[in-house]
C-alpha cells in the first residue's frame, strides 16, 4: 500500500535545550544561513520511511508559521532503496547527498519529495523552525 506521506513512524516533541552540543550544532547550521536561533527548545522529529512510503512534491508556503526546515539524514544510503530527498532551485531537480549527518535548511518556498522506498528503512531528522524561534543575523533593508 502506497501513501502519499511518508510517515509511518514519526517521535514528535522530542526537544534539543540550549544548554546542549546538539542545539549548538544546529544553532551554527541555522547561521550559515544567515539566522541564529532564539528560543531556549527546539522541538523536532524522527521520521522513519519504509518500504512504500514516500513525500509528494510540495513547498511549505501555506503552512506557516513554518519558516525554514531542516532535514538531516540518519541512515546509511545502502540502507535502503529509492527514497531520495529531491529538492528544486529556479526549476533543476536537485539530490541531498544519502550519507549519514548530511541533509538540508530549505526557505518555505523550495518544493521537495521523498521518492518512493521500494525496499529498506530511511531514518531522518526533522526540525521546522518558525519565525519566532530565529532571527536574522544581518539587517534586510538595503541603502
Amino acid at each position: 500500500m502506497l501513501c502519499s506521506f511518508a510517515v509511518s513512524l514519526c517521535i514528535s516533541k522530542l526537544e534539543l535545550h540550549k544548554d546542549t552540543e546538539q542545539y549548538a550544532k544546529i544553532n551554527e547550521a541555522i547561521k550559515n544561513v544567515g539566522y541564529k536561533l532564539k528560543s531556549d527548545v527546539i522541538q523536532y522529529s524522527i521520521v522513519k520511511y519504509e518500504t512504500g512510503h514516500f513525500i509528494y512534491k510540495h513547498n511549505h508556503i501555506p503552512d506557516a508559521p513554518s519558516y525554514l526546515t531542516c532535514v538531516i539524514q540518519m541512515s546509511d544510503g545502502d540502507d535502503y532503496e529509492g527514497g531520495d530527498l529531491l529538492y528544486w532551485i529556479d526549476g533543476e531537480k536537485n539530490v541531498v547527498d544519502r550519507n549519514i549527518g548530511f541533509g538540508i535548511i530549505m526557505s518555505p518556498d523550495i518544493d521537495h519529495e521523498v521518492t518512493l522506498i521500494t525496499n529498506g528503512t530511511r531514518y531522518s531528522f526533522v526540525l521546522f523552525l518558525e519565525l519566532f524561534k530565529i532571527e536574522p543575523l544581518f539587517n534586510k533593508a538595503m541603502i
